[in-house]
């Protein structure tokens, strides 16, 4: 079959040749339905006795500029939200008795790490990361985790929030 389709045109390749082959039938647009050979997230869990966004590990009460900021928190997958037009954490820094967002995940000195802790029982972890730039601003912080779980048994995901204690950069 193929030898037959080239054979009908070769003769288009000659030098002398003025006119093109037709351009047959175009292949299927798959680009709205990719193949994805992920799987889905089955269920999100927690430990008996802790609950999503509980601080595992709390930050240092205080920090020198230049150093890095570590917190971590019982998770559940990020791909339950992706967050396209939202956040997965806020760096946010205390203004009288209001707390404002100083960096968000798109900032560079952030990162935001997943780990599935027990793939049988869907535990997770996130650990946020802030390295302190050296011209941030004296005061006092904090770390907030946003995710969103989802029930095993009835498949509804479910938003919350996670925060540390406060600490301060001086």
């Amino acid at each position: 079959a193929f030898t037959d389709i080239y054979s009908n045109l070769v003769g288009y390749l000659a030098d002398s040749s003025t006119t093109t082959p037709s351009p047959g039938t175009a292949p299927p647009d798959l680009t709205q339905n990719p193949l994805s050979l992920r799987t889905g997230v089955v269920l999100d869990n927690v430990p008996l006795g802790s609950s999503f966004g509980k601080v595992l590990t709390q930050p240092s009460a205080s920090y020198a500029k230049g150093k890095q900021v570590s917190v971590r928190f019982q998770g559940a997958s990020p791909r339950n939200n992706l967050r396209l037009q939202d956040t997965f954490l806020t760096i946010e820094r205390q203004n009288g008795s209001s707390w404002t967002v100083y960096r968000t995940d798109s900032h560079p000195s952030t990162k935001f790490n997943w780990k599935r802790t027990n793939g049988v029982l869907g535990y997770s972890e996130v650990t946020i990361t802030w390295d302190i730039e050296s011209d941030a601003p004296s005061g006092t912080y904090r770390v907030v985790y946003n995710g969103d779980y989802k029930n095993g048994w009835t498949g509804k995901i479910s938003s919350f929030v996670g925060q540390s204690s406060t600490f301060t950069i001086a």
